[in-house]
């Protein structure tokens, strides 16, 4: 039995400063705790205490897909979290994600499955643009997706759709349809990966339902959020969850700061960590957390959007065990922090782990 003592703890509705006390992995006790009462006590010094994070737009079929990271490198830095592989794989090789990676990973995974049959498999292959995902619709198929959703309902979490002009643009909406398809009768959401047009945002939001996600929404111009906020506001207010998804090419302070002083806020914090947005420009979920203190989003909204928002995203629960990352807010020291177009701001304020807590092992975080 330990004690954790002087944390501020984060409930997902606010943060109370208290001892927290563990007893065969589960929280036992949250108030003020004497050190009689337990076997050790860990003085955490005021840090904040979070359920382990979900990144909900990563890549992490490694090797199998030219966009694929090891997702055991990604939680070797940060502690523990949950990642959400974006739609790496689809009907015709989700099964090697699942038994390769997901199965045998030292982090929990879950996935949405494309509506592609073989996934991304094309990312990166030349440096004049990127091939689509579906050069023909056919290969699209609605029957094969909604087969292999029904047999891994324990890790899919719903249906990923790429819509832009160099990734099965020239398809119109067609894809969406098909990905709504596959989606409803499960109940999951879509998510919609937008960007240099075809299609145009206005073509794609008609579509969107409560729950779905828009990834990627902040996006550069062309084809931004900027000349459609009071839209993409409409689709916040009926439902749809509203995701950063920042990758190489899909962040812009510009877009950002905009929306944030029109006071649209993500709904849920991702990465679309894969191999050619690292080390720059997203370098992990705590740097692009850092990118929204940067802007003036408030920390507990953050906290929210790597915790609270993208559970309900997936629909899943927090675990409920004793697990948690001790985070703290440095300050002081100028931090680059990069965007999407190559645009560089200095921060004086950064999140950054400094403990991993699992059940009664606390280990120190080696986090740069």
């Amino acid at each position: 039995m330990i004690k954790l003592a002087n944390v501020k703890l984060f409930t997902g509705e606010e943060l109370i400063k208290c001892d927290v006390r563990i007893n065969n992995e589960k929280v036992d006790k949250i108030g003020e705790i004497s050190d009689s009462s337990v076997d050790k006590t860990y003085n955490l010094r005021e840090l904040i205490l979070i359920p382990p994070p979900i990144d909900l737009h990563t890549h992490v079929y490694y090797y199998a897909t030219s966009l694929g990271v090891n997702p055991n490198d990604i939680v070797s830095k940060s502690g523990l979290m949950t990642l959400v592989d974006a739609g790496s794989s689809g009907a015709g090789n989700f099964m090697g994600l699942r038994k390769f990676v997901i199965e045998q990973s030292e982090t929990k995974i879950f996935a949405f499955i494309n509506i592609a049959f073989a996934g991304i498999p094309f990312f990166g292959v030349s440096k004049k643009g990127q091939y689509s995902d579906i050069p023909n619709i056919e290969i699209a198929d609605v029957n094969l997706c909604k087969s292999t959703i029904q047999n891994n309902l324990d890790v899919i979490v719903g249906v990923k759709v790429r819509l832009s002009g160099d990734a099965n643009g020239e398809l119109g909406i067609e894809p969406l349809k098909r990905a709504k398809e596959c989606a409803k009768p499960f109940n999951l959401p879509v998510m919609v990966h937008f960007g240099i047009p075809p299609p145009d945002l206005d073509e794609i939001i008609p579509y969107l339902e409560k729950g779905d996600i828009l990834t990627h929404t902040f996006r550069p111009e062309p084809n931004s959020i900027l000349n459609r906020l009071n839209k993409v506001k409409g689709l916040k207010n009926k439902g749809v969850i509203i995701d950063v998804g920042h990758g190489r090419g899909s962040f812009s302070f510009t877009t950002a700061k905009k929306a944030l002083e029109e006071n649209l806020l993500p709904d849920t914090i991702s990465t679309d960590i894969h191999k050619y947005s690292i080390p720059l420009p997203v370098v992990d979920l705590y740097t692009t957390m850092s990118k929204f203190l940067h802007l003036g989003m408030d920390l507990q909204d953050i906290l929210r959007s790597v915790t609270i928002n993208p559970a309900k995203a997936i629909n899943r629960q927090l675990d409920g065990k004793a697990n948690f990352i001790g985070i703290e807010v440095v300050e002081g020291k100028r931090v680059p922090l990069y965007d999407s177009e190559g645009k560089v701001e200095h921060s004086t304020r950064f999140i950054i782990p400094k403990v991993q807590v699992k059940g009664e092992v606390i280990k120190p975080l080696q986090y740069s």
